[in-house]
């Protein structure tokens, strides 16, 4: 609305020139109850034919379809070369950090590593689209031994995570607007990220499916 009303002014300002500013007050109401009329007549209207449904129904399609096939992370490319580094999640808290029970863990000032605190579940990022990548997820799934860790997490940069739950019957996630990926600075998939229990550090690895 404040749009309309910047708009209104302006038209106001153009034609009224050297006029009376009382004019403006009244001008600017009367425009206000028209547009307001307008729409509501055209909503109407709308309702009536059904095209008000219509629009609706595909403002819920768009959101479903964002929600089940979500876009795929920009940037991110097939691995060609195997790559392993080491990611430190340590930060420096901008406020006092507490738990459930409100005791404080961090103050703010203080460095801070979740590391500390708890274990991190493997992740395994792939593009859901190729089957070739999904084998390799399955199969260190499967090897329980690369990670020392029960579980691991399939999280996929492109597909859609619905259809591959529903393919393989577990849990999948999506990296949504690649917010890990671009954290822990992962250009290429499939690849692993997981903590050695002796490290206080993340080992990531992009390995070339097979």
């Amino acid at each position: 609305m404040k749009l309309v009303f910047f708009l209104l002014s302006q038209c106001v300002l153009l034609a009224a020139n050297a006029q009376d500013l009382g004019v403006f007050g009244e001008t600017f109401e009367v425009a206000e109850e028209d547009f307001l009329h307008h729409m509501m007549s055209k909503l109407q209207k709308m309702n009536q034919t059904g095209e008000l449904k219509i629009a609706q129904n595909k403002v819920q399609e768009k959101i479903k379809e964002n929600i089940t096939h979500p876009p795929a992370v920009q940037g991110i490319t097939e691995t060609e070369k195997e790559k392993e580094y080491k990611f430190d999640p340590t930060i420096t808290a901008t406020r006092d950090l507490s738990d459930h029970n409100g005791k404080i863990f961090a103050r703010a000032g203080e460095q801070f590593n979740p590391l500390d605190q708890v274990k991190m579940s493997p992740m395994l990022f792939i593009n859901g689209n190729s089957g070739k990548q999904v084998s390799w997820a399955l199969k260190k799934v499967e090897d329980r031994k690369i990670f020392r860790h029960d579980f691991a997490k399939i999280v996929l940069v492109k597909g859609s995570p619905f259809d591959l739950q529903e393919k393989l019957n577990r849990q999948i996630f999506f990296d949504q607007h690649g917010f890990l990926t671009k954290k822990l600075g992962i250009e290429h998939v499939p690849a692993i990220v997981f903590q050695n229990p002796w490290e206080k550090v993340l080992t990531i690895r992009e390995e070339v499916a097979e």
